[in-house]
């Protein structure tokens, strides 16, 4: 599905509205001055999932990557605003909800 690159430069919550912290593997795929985000980033990670109870998200599946952008070999991530990117899971991977991004540049876009 086209969509819009993922930068450190966007802000993500989980479902539970816990921040999300995503780390670039490289850097050398910038839009707007920020790194471009792969799906080998996605899978490490961080959420500081805010729910008071359990189903707590622990991991993060984004389902939205190029087919024709790679970074190092991994397909860059795409947000076209669709609950279908991505989704929150909590264990054992049972899914929670989408995460709620906001600040995606709209400079760069993907399939």
């Amino acid at each position: 599905m086209p969509g819009f690159f993922l930068t450190t430069a966007a802000t993500l919550q989980c479902f539970h509205g816990g921040p999300i912290t995503i780390t670039p593997s490289a850097l050398s795929l910038t839009v707007a001055g920020s790194p471009a985000l792969t799906s080998a980033d996605a899978a490490t990670a961080k959420i500081a999932c805010s729910a008071p109870q359990p189903p707590l998200c622990t991991l993060l599946q984004w389902t939205n990557t190029a087919t024709a952008v790679t970074e190092n070999g991994d397909r860059v991530l795409l947000v076209s605003g669709s609950p279908t990117d991505a989704q929150c899971l909590s264990a054992p991977n049972t899914p929670v909800g989408p995460p709620k991004i906001s600040g995606v540049q709209g400079i760069a876009e993907g399939v």
